[in-house]
């Protein structure tokens, strides 16, 4: 199954969406409220603008294995099986209820351009650490 061509089915039905022209990659994205939140910049995958904000409140979450990237805006999913596609859909619907749900880190400025030292980076490295000690194979021992 392709599942890029099922999210963006499913997103094309969400009448909270609008398909449009990616502003950034001249392919289709959706927008919300006028802001682009959904594109596929590469096969099987989809990036979501979720702000830093709400990177930040993922926590853990951003250690999960369908996530390829993430930036300080934006969070790259795979998309290879049903799984990562609920995945997906479950940030959709963080984006759709809006900042009312979304903890700012103390001190946080998430429009000055500074990158590292931030509570926001820091628990992506941590998120990042986790993902791979769970992944991680001990050598037999004999």
């Amino acid at each position: 199954m392709n599942w890029q061509k099922e999210l963006e089915a499913r997103l094309a039905d969400d009448p909270r969406l609008e398909r449009k022209k990616s502003r950034s990659l001249g392919s289709d994205a959706f927008f919300f409220d006028g802001k682009e939140i959904a594109n596929f910049p590469r096969a099987e995958a989809v990036s979501l603008k979720m702000g830093a904000a709400g990177i930040f409140a993922m926590g853990p979450k951003t250690a999960e294995d369908c996530v390829l990237e993430v930036g300080a805006e934006w969070i790259l999913i795979r998309l290879e099986c049903e799984d990562d596609l609920s995945f997906t859909q479950e940030l959709l619907e963080r984006i759709f209820r809006g900042k009312k749900n979304v903890r700012l880190p103390k001190g946080k400025q998430t429009r000055s351009g500074k990158t590292g030292g931030s509570k926001a980076t820091k628990a992506f490295s941590d998120a990042e650490a986790l993902k791979a000690l769970r992944e991680f194979k001990a050598p037999d021992q004999d």
